[in-house]
């Protein structure tokens, strides 16, 4: 009996130290996964924290200073009331030759024609519901590349009936309608100020036959997103002389200046200064002549062209909207050029996907003041507008991407309840 009780309390010591050899066991083990828990922490914050360790003494101490993009600021974006009163009107758009055409920047009319270029170089006619290719600017078949094939952006008509095409990668040509002759006036090579025709963007004609245009920045059009980014004035307004072949520069340091404009009296031409968010006033006669003031400021989108509208004022086509009511990446990135500079090792297309398609047409008044506005905040109908082209009570509008000409009807639209 006493032997059995000893072998019982025997077997228990023995669990016991089963017990306590397992317990220390699973604890060396959970140390053990800490300890790799903890390593792997170490790895993973090592891998995050020494690119941007390198990347800040790079862009700090490295870099070429040249190279950097420059810091700026924005005024706080305006509120969304008045005449900004959000709405709809743009979901009440048509799209015209949807998947025909392919980045319709710029309109012009001429009686019930109207006459757009597309991505691939050409300009196209249409009448009567039908689409026709008047004229081809570059090498075609195209390859794909811009470079040869062309690139037309702002479309006017002189004072002669000609057509006369922007093409940002090779120059101003001349077209006649009726036969779709084509004559190049001034290539984009020719040397301005030391520096190409670089970015070739929109352009208006005087009644001396004098064209106006924007030399939008050091970037070319397919860089354009590099543009904003950087955040240097490197765009300029220039005139050109036909009759003379001569080109002048009237403004320089501009902030990717994009849209022109003539006053209907030609004594002063505005510029839309996309990547500021405001609308610039060159004065060309009378008092003043020569020298600039902001027409429009704080706009509240990045403007694109700018057309006359049928009440004095003017079209604004712009997209990139920026309110008090939303997080605006633009204004953002202003006081961080090195997140911008960051942005521009990333490729094109992913960088691109980063931009809201969401839509504002906004009309000014002649002075600058906002008085309409169409809206598309979600991008869900009209994405990417470049120019709003106003003819007979109805809206064209234009894009440099998307593959349709858009639509809408103003008298179909209800100011105060849509």
């Amino acid at each position: 009996m006493e032997t059995k009780g000893i072998r019982q309390r025997s077997v228990g010591l023995d669990r016991q130290k089963y017990v306590n050899v397992h317990d220390e066991s699973l604890r060396s083990e959970k140390l053990h996964h800490s300890q790799n828990a903890r390593c792997w922490c170490t790895i993973l914050a090592s891998a995050i924290a020494t690119p941007l360790l390198l990347i800040a003494v790079y862009y700090n101490l490295l870099a070429d200073e040249n190279s950097l993009p420059v810091e700026f600021s924005l005024p706080d974006p305006p509120h969304l009331n008045g005449p900004l009163k959000p709405n709809n009107h743009l979901l009440k758009a048509e799209w015209l030759f949807e998947g025909e055409i392919i980045g319709p920047e710029s309109i012009a009319f001429d009686h019930d024609h109207l006459y757009t270029g597309t991505s691939d170089g050409k300009i196209v006619d249409i009448y009567n519901g039908e689409m026709k290719t008047l004229a081809t600017l570059g090498k075609h078949p195209c390859d794909g590349d811009e470079a040869t094939c062309g690139r037309p952006l702002g479309l006017r008509f002189d004072a002669h009936g000609y057509l006369i095409a922007c093409d940002t990668e090779l120059g101003f040509f001349k077209i006649n309608p009726l036969t779709g002759d084509v004559e190049l006036l001034l290539p984009s090579s020719v040397i301005v100020g030391g520096r190409p025709l670089t970015f070739l963007d929109d352009l208006d004609i005087d009644s001396d036959g004098y064209i106006y245009f924007t030399d939008a920045s050091q970037y070319r059009f397919r860089d354009y997103v590099l543009d904003l980014l950087d955040g240097r004035g490197t765009g300029r307004l220039l005139r050109y002389d036909p009759l003379r072949n001569s080109t002048k520069i009237l403004l320089e340091n501009l902030h990717f200046a994009n849209g022109v404009q003539l006053a209907q009296s030609q004594d002063f031409v505005l510029v839309t200064e996309c990547a500021r968010a405001r609308v610039i006033k060159y004065r060309l006669k009378g008092i003043g002549a020569g020298s600039a003031e902001v027409f429009a400021e704080n706009l509240p989108c990045l403007p694109d062209n700018i057309r006359r509208s049928s009440s004095g004022g003017y079209w604004v086509a712009c997209n990139s909207v920026r309110h008090d009511g939303t997080f605006s990446l633009y204004d953002f990135l202003a006081r961080r050029p090195w997140m911008r500079w960051l942005a521009s090792k990333v490729p094109a297309g992913l960088l691109f996907a980063t931009f809201s398609p969401s839509t504002l047409l906004l009309e000014l008044d002649d002075r600058g003041k906002i008085v309409r506005a169409l809206m598309d905040l979600a991008g869900e109908k009209v994405r990417w507008s470049s120019e709003v082209q106003e003819n007979a009570g109805t809206l064209y509008i234009g894009s440099y991407l998307e593959p349709y000409i858009a639509r809408i009807q103003l008298d179909q639209l209800n100011w105060n309840t849509d």
